[in-house]
């Protein structure tokens, strides 16, 4: 049962990593500033809450050993 229950778990991790963001709006768009996941693979969503992500910070992945792969958005200028 404890095996069954890890595997179902499993895809809901990975269907959360793009809330993993610390983010700032600027005139109807979205800069990602912060990653806060786990770390593995760092999905960056093509919008949030309906707005283009446009743009990454300078720090955004500062510090994050963790992230093994960041994966952008053609939005992403």
């Amino acid at each position: 049962m404890w095996r069954l229950s890890l595997v179902l778990l499993l895809p809901q991790l990975a269907a959360a990593q793009a809330q993993d963001f610390i983010y700032s709006t600027n005139g109807g768009t979205v800069t990602i500033n912060s990653y806060t996941g786990l770390g593995g693979d760092a999905i960056i969503p093509g919008t949030t809450e309906g707005l283009p992500v446009i743009g990454i910070g300078m720090n955004a992945s500062y510090s994050r050993t963790s992230v093994t792969n960041i994966t952008l958005p053609d939005s992403v200028n």
